[in-house]
């Protein structure tokens, strides 16, 4: 194995075991679409429900699949869909029947201080900003309530007041606990944690009410029941919320080992205190949706043997499978090492080595975790033993000599190596430089010691040489956490996991004090009968005294946690390995594993002796035996061109779902590219929709001249078989005497009003459409009209609907509560006659006629395999005609697509031509708006959406950025060809003599192909007719005829 080699093996990460941290990161980098899209749709067609009630909430989700498919990954998906529709979600980690509303309790207030990505506010922070604007509190007064100013008693006071005068009826239950959570969110430790003391139930004894006394928090009997409802309350007043439980399984097996009882009765126990918790949730808290992830047979337990209401108040999603085909496997593997690749700079030999394409036919064997698991080992295992192998089965075996010792094992320090040497050096300058005042200070260790410690575990794992445990090492859980970090531990003997916790506890404050030691036991549900599980508490000096906080640490360490102490080498050493992590030394891997340097870290000792190699290893009779695989069933490819060495580069129809741009200018071969695309999915039995905007692509009706010789025999088999196969027609907008064809400009509001994403975007939609037409300009009358007008889409749409005269009768006549403005009816008038004009303008407007069914452009008639429909638009005569048009036409596909979701690889095409007309940069169209949410929801629903331009700086970025396969053709303008430059680097090739690419020559990106890097190829010729010259007006007109 050599450096390079090395550097890129020791870069890879496979993350199998999902922890909730990583459900509060983007999974974009890692994720693979196609796999739960069913449970994911489940999920939120209930979250959607909550709109529909401040109070109630809706039926239960459960979501049911073995381990290591993937529930918890698909529970980030779910997270950041519910944040991005102004929703709060919390992930429960249950480990307890009989401690649930204390897990639920804990996990509400930890999760509180997760980020809002779109506001970069926690989420405790969101929701008192939301009660503020509620309360008309001015928005230079808000700092103090959400913590970014401090805070006083007047401010909080006039806070509490003006949210209970807009929302009365919760004063009573409510009004403590709101201050408490302001409190919590208070920029000044002491403040913040005076509000988590009342917050945590159990601690409220009298010395410590008297503290809270000068806030204005009077003393109250609540359970950790009551706190959860009480904050739910406050909750759904500013949106709602998704409580997820991930794998109740711990619950039913972790109470028979942990009480000794009869294993009937106990699990009946937890199963009956599990289940009547999960009827609480739901009947009790307001506008919450409770997922469920676990095993098929935990929740058929809780079917046959808990109470039969909970069955009752839960809809099971469609159980999770396993991989579904090796393209699958093959692509989630390629994003990870690709992603890791590219971060050292190396060139694999292939896109997923060390592991050999052959040996994903056996992935449907597999689970996502169990696949990325065998891998690693393998990888390790190559690692440890310095020789590179190629994986040629899934099913990972041990290499290891008859005495169980590994191989090649380690030779100890090498202190001859000069680049180990100089690591050496480089670590103990480090060491002795650092800094650890803020880890020290009670204050700021809570943002300085999470990622130190995470840096120690990091480099702990890297340590190891045992391939017969998994370690993942946890970051910390938010800004104001419980636990400063987490690192597990699962043995592959008994699949059981040990979890350790580590905080630091500096204070000298009993109340912090007694405060921090509590949050890090309930938020490892910390309890001596589960010694899987571990706290460890580090403090160098006495405790303070006082009766509570004795009480709380003998608590503590009879649960089972324990209290170390720490010297400044410690953290210095962590501090060292941090830095070192951060550079980008090609030798580091080989000096983490021959000095282990984090065994110097004294609080590591008893992880350490678990960490290191064992005296025996598992040996190839351990190993997991292969087991039979059947036949993959490989989804269809289209080819797209060749390279000059003659391979072909083939796209598979997923790919396409997950949209396609291309960029090159006039006499490129971009018409021919888009048509052969749309000709090759054709003949796999996709349809396709074509925006054609300049008769370019109106000859896909049309087959080639008798005798024409620009097709091999292959292809002249294709040009009959796509004319057999393909329904093609030609339609025909504004012209009555071809193929007519329109669309209202609402949508149908009274079909989706119960989803609420797709009501939300239609209603942008819709605003997008109707505002350049009836309220332009920047005066503040225009803006105040533009208020008004997305006020009344909002009203008309949950309302009786209808269409754009009945909106426009609204206007004419706007009830007093439909928007706050005070002119709102005088703005809703002129909303009303501007539109009257436009109708008057632009009679196509005006929804005179039968709209279309999207359905009809996208089904084939019967004996063909798909349809083609090429809608024309020179019957439209202005830029406004058209972009309301495609606007309307990306509206009600939305709409059908919600209702009729794909399954397949690819259900559907959208080619969009000329795309920098209605989705440009920098200037918002009428169809940009429906455009941008299309292309952002249309893959999770089977459309994949074809985007082409001559001006790839004109072209709004999201669309790009959106698009996983991109192809660039000859472009001539220098901005152009920097521009394309630039997109070449960001995927590590380059695009030289772009401007002088011969017609039909383009650079291409496929992904699953070398990595995404782009490559040079030669496209074929299309199967239909291509002239020198676009058909006329009137041609088109004929072929809409045909």
């Amino acid at each position: 194995m050599n450096r390079d080699q090395r550097r890129a093996l020791e870069s890879i990460r496979l993350d199998w075991a999902t922890t909730p941290d990583d459900i509060w990161e983007s999974q974009s980098d890692v994720h693979v679409g196609g796999l739960h899209e069913h449970a994911y749709r489940e999920v939120m067609a209930a979250f959607g429900d909550t709109e529909l009630t401040r109070t109630k909430s809706p039926l239960g989700v459960v979501i049911p699949g073995p381990a290591g498919a993937g529930k918890t990954h698909l529970l980030g998906e779910i997270r950041a869909s519910v944040q991005e529709q102004r929703g709060y979600f919390f992930l429960v980690d249950m480990l307890s029947g009989e401690r649930f509303w204390s897990t639920i309790l804990n996990t509400v207030l930890e999760d509180f201080s997760r980020p809002v990505v779109q506001t970069q506010r926690s989420q405790l922070q969101e929701m008192l900003w939301r009660l503020s604007e509620q309360a008309a509190i001015p928005e230079g007064e808000r700092a103090p309530i959400v913590g970014q100013a401090p805070l006083d008693k007047e401010q909080l006071d006039t806070f509490v007041a003006a949210v209970f005068k807009v929302h009365a009826k919760y004063r009573r239950r409510a009004q403590n606990t709101l201050r408490a959570l302001v409190l919590a969110a208070a920029e000044d430790q002491d403040v913040n944690d005076l509000g988590y003391i009342f917050l945590q139930p159990h601690e409220t004894d009298s010395s410590v009410l008297e503290s809270l006394k000068p806030w204005g928090i009077q003393r109250v009997t609540m359970t950790d029941q009551d706190v959860v409802e009480s904050i739910s309350q406050l909750l759904a007043l500013t949106g709602p919320s998704v409580m997820a439980v991930d794998q109740i399984d711990t619950v039913i097996g972790s109470s028979t080992k942990s009480t000794g009882q009869d294993a009937a009765s106990s699990e009946d126990q937890a199963l009956e205190g599990f289940a009547h918790g999960l009827m609480s949730m739901r009947q009790n808290l307001h506008r919450t949706v409770t997922v469920v992830a676990c095993l098929p047979a935990a929740w058929t337990q809780i079917e046959t043997r808990a109470t039969a209401t909970v069955r009752d108040r839960f809809r099971e999603a469609t159980p999770l499978q396993r991989i579904p085909n090796p393209e699958f496997a093959r692509t989630m593997v390629e994003h990870r090492f690709q992603t890791c690749f590219r971060k050292v700079g190396y060139d694999a030999p292939s896109a997923t080595w060390p592991v050999a394409g052959a040996a994903f036919g056996e992935a449907k064997n597999y689970t996502p975790r169990s696949l990325l698991q065998n891998i690693d080992k393998h990888i390790r295992h190559c690692l440890n033993t310095d020789t590179v192998t190629e994986m040629l089965t899934l099913a990972f075996e041990n290499k290891a000599t008859n005495d169980g010792e590994v191989s090649n094992p380690d030779p100890g320090p090498d202190l001859t190596d000069r680049a180990l040497v100089e690591l050496d050096e480089e670590f103990k300058a480090l060491k002795d430089a650092a800094d650890i005042a803020d880890v020290l200070d009670d204050k700021k260790q809570d943002s300085a010691f999470p990622p130190l410690l995470l840096s120690g575990f990091r480099v702990l794992v890297q340590q190891s040489t045992r391939s017969d445990q998994t370690w993942s090492p946890d970051a910390v859980p938010s800004n104001k956490p419980s636990v400063h970090g987490r690192i597990s531990r699962t043995d592959d003997a008994d699949q059981e996991t040990h979890q350790c916790y580590f905080r630091v506890v500096t204070t000298a404050s009993p109340t912090s004090a007694t405060s921090k030691i509590q949050k890090a036991s309930d938020y490892a549900n910390l309890d001596q009968r589960l010694p899987s599980r571990t706290v460890v508490l580090l403090r160098n000096d006495r405790w303070p005294s006082g009766p509570k906080t004795a009480q709380t640490v003998s608590g503590f360490h009879d649960a089972g946690g324990q209290t170390r102490p720490f010297t400044d080498s410690d953290i210095k050493i962590l501090v060292a390995l941090r830095e070192l992590l951060a550079g980008e030394n090609v030798d580091l891997g080989r000096w983490i594993s021959s000095r282990k340097p984090a065994s110097a870290v004294s609080f590591f000792s008893d992880l350490i002796t678990t960490v290191e190699s064992k005296d025996d290893s598992i040996g190839s009779n351990g190993s997991k035996p292969t087991v039979p695989v059947e036949e993959p069933q490989l989804e269809g490819r289209i080819v797209v061109g060749q390279t000059s060495s003659g391979a072909s580069i083939e796209l598979p129809l997923s790919a396409l779902r997950k949209h396609t741009a291309i960029f090159a200018g006039s006499g490129s071969g971009k018409t021919v590219l888009i048509r052969r695309i749309v000709e090759e999915c054709a003949l796999q039995g996709v349809s396709s929709i074509i925006i054609d905007s300049n008769n370019d692509l109106a000859r896909l009706s049309q087959p080639w001249p008798s005798g024409s010789t620009v097709h091999d025999s292959e292809d002249i088999d294709k040009r009959r078989m796509f004319f057999e196969s393909a329904d093609v027609k030609v339609w025909t907008p504004n012209r009555s005497s071809g193929r007519p064809l329109m669309f209202h400009p609402l949508p149908d509001f009274a079909a989706i009003r119960d989803d609420n994403e797709l009501f939300k975007s239609a209603v942008e939609s819709a605003y997008a459409a109707l505002s350049p037409r009836s309220a332009t300009g920047t005066s503040n009358r225009a803006v105040h009209g533009r208020a008004v007008l997305k006020d009344a889409l909002r009203w008309f749409g949950r309302g009786s609907s209808g269409s754009l005269n009945d909106f426009i009768e609204l206007l004419s006549d706007l009830p007093d509560d439909v928007s706050a403005l005070d002119d709102a009816g005088t703005l809703a008038r002129g909303l009303a006659q501007n539109l009257k004009a436009q109708i008057a303008i632009d009679p196509m407007f005006g929804e005179s006629g039968t709209p279309a069914d999207p359905g009809e452009l996208l089904t084939p008639a019967p004996g063909f395999k798909a349809r083609v429909s090429i809608i024309n638009l020179a019957g439209l005569q202005s830029d406004v005609q058209r972009e309301g048009f495609v606007n309307q036409l990306e509206m009600a596909l939305f709409s059908w697509l919600r209702k009729n979701p794909s399954e397949k690889p690819l259900g559907g095409l959208l080619v969009i031509d000329e795309a920098q007309n209605f989705v440009p940069a920098g200037k918002q169209k009428i169809s940009s708006e429906s455009t941008i949410a299309l292309i952002s929801q249309a893959r999770k629903y089977g459309l994949g959406m074809v985007f082409a331009t001559q001006a790839p700086k004109g072209l709004d970025n999201k669309i790009p950025g959106n698009a996983s396969t991109q192809f660039f053709g000859k472009l001539t303008a220098p901005a152009q060809t920097q521009a394309a430059e630039e997109v070449a680097k960001s995927r590590q090739s380059s695009m030289d003599g772009i401007g002088r690419l011969p017609a039909g020559t383009f650079f291409a990106s496929v992904e699953g192909v070398d990595g995404g890097r782009f490559k040079k190829i030669k496209t074929p010729m299309c199967l239909t007719h291509h002239a020198a010259s676009a058909p006329t007006e009137d041609d088109v007109i004929e072929m809409a005829r045909q």
